[in-house]
C-alpha cells in the first residue's frame, strides 16, 4: 500500500491550527481568484506575445521558493491540478466566510486534490484569512512555526496557490504536493520573466535518474544523453518571448520520463549580448 505524508497549517487573525503526519501516518479587488498563468509558451496566431503579469498566486510560489532556496531547499513547479484545487478552496472560502481546511461541501484537501486529478504520496496544504497582499500573506507564514515547518518540507515538489477576496475579506489557500514518478523541472526558480538566456535549473529525480537529456526544442534535436545532476546553467534561445525547456530522464532499467517548463524571455531590460 502506498504511504502519503501529510501536512495542515490555517491561518486566521491570531488563531493557528497545524497538524503534522509523517509517511504511514491579481489584485485586492477581485472578487474572484486570479487566472492560473501556465508557464508554458502561448502562441495566438502567431503574434508575438507581450511580457505577462505576474498574478498574487505567481508571486506567491516566487516568494515561497526564494524562502525555500535559503535553506538549501529545491524550488517547487507550479502545477495546473493544486493550482485548481487551491483556487476553489479560496473562493468557497470568499463565499461562504469561513477559514478551515474542510470546504463548505465537507471535502478534505485531499478530497479536492484528487477531484482535479492529482494522486498524491505526499500533500499539505496552507489556509489564511486577512492578508492583503503575497508579501503579507508569505510573512505571515513564515512567522508561524506550523506553516514555516510545512512549506519546508523537502518532499514536497509541486505548489499551487489560490487566492479570492470578497465582502468578507481576502482569503488564501496553498496546496503542496509529490506525484510518483513525476519529475518536474523548474527554471529560475519558477519565476514568470527572466532577462537573460542563462538561466538556472533544476531537474528533480534525484534517486530515480541515471541520465537526463535537455533540449529547447521538445524533438530534442541535438541534444544528448548526460550524467543526471539536479542543477544545471542552461542558455535559451536568445530572442524574447515564451521559452520552453523540455527534459527526459532515463532510469537505468531503460525507462524515460519527460518533463518541461516555459518561462518569458523579456530581453527588452537585458544589457544585450554577450552572456556570460
Amino acid at each position: 500500500m502506498r504511504k502519503l505524508g501529510v501536512a495542515l497549517a490555517c491561518l486566521t487573525g491570531l488563531a493557528l491550527l497545524s497538524t503534522f503526519s509523517p509517511p504511514g501516518g491579481g489584485t485586492p479587488s477581485q472578487a474572484a481568484p486570479s487566472q492560473f498563468v501556465a508557464h508554458l509558451p502561448l502562441v495566438l496566431g502567431g503574434l508575438h506575445q507581450p511580457p505577462p503579469t505576474p498574478t498574487y498566486e505567481q508571486q506567491v510560489v516566487e516568494l515561497i521558493n526564494e524562502k525555500r532556496a535559503s535553506q538549501g531547499l529545491p524550488p517547487l513547479k507550479i502545477c495546473p491540478e493544486l493550482m485548481a484545487a487551491a483556487a476553489v478552496h479560496s473562493q468557497d472560502m470568499a463565499t461562504h466566510n469561513f477559514v478551515d481546511h474542510t470546504g463548505s461541501d465537507g471535502s478534505s484537501p485531499w478530497d479536492r486534490f484528487r477531484r482535479e486529478g492529482y494522486e498524491l504520496t505526499w500533500g499539505g496544504e496552507t489556509i489564511a484569512a486577512g492578508p492583503v497582499t503575497p508579501q503579507e500573506v508569505v510573512a505571515g507564514w513564515m512567522e508561524s512555526d506550523g506553516h514555516r515547518e510545512i512549506l519546508l518540507i523537502s518532499q514536497f515538489r509541486e505548489i499551487g496557490v489560490g487566492y479570492a477576496s470578497s465582502a468578507f475579506g481576502h482569503f488564501w489557500t496553498m496546496d503542496l504536493g509529490a506525484r510518483e514518478d513525476v519529475y518536474p523541472v523548474v527554471i529560475e526558480g519558477e519565476a514568470l520573466i527572466v532577462t537573460s538566456p542563462r538561466v538556472a535549473l533544476y531537474i528533480y529525480g534525484d534517486g530515480w535518474a541515471d541520465e537526463m537529456m535537455v533540449s529547447n526544442d521538445a524533438a530534442f534535436v541535438g541534444a544528448a544523453w548526460e550524467a543526471y545532476a539536479p542543477a544545471k546553467v542552461w542558455r535559451l534561445d536568445a530572442s524574447s518571448g515564451w521559452k520552453t525547456v523540455h527534459i527526459q530522464l532515463k532510469h537505468k532499467d531503460g525507462a524515460i520520463l519527460s518533463a518541461a517548463d516555459g518561462i518569458y524571455l523579456d530581453l527588452s531590460h537585458s544589457p544585450g549580448p554577450p552572456y556570460p
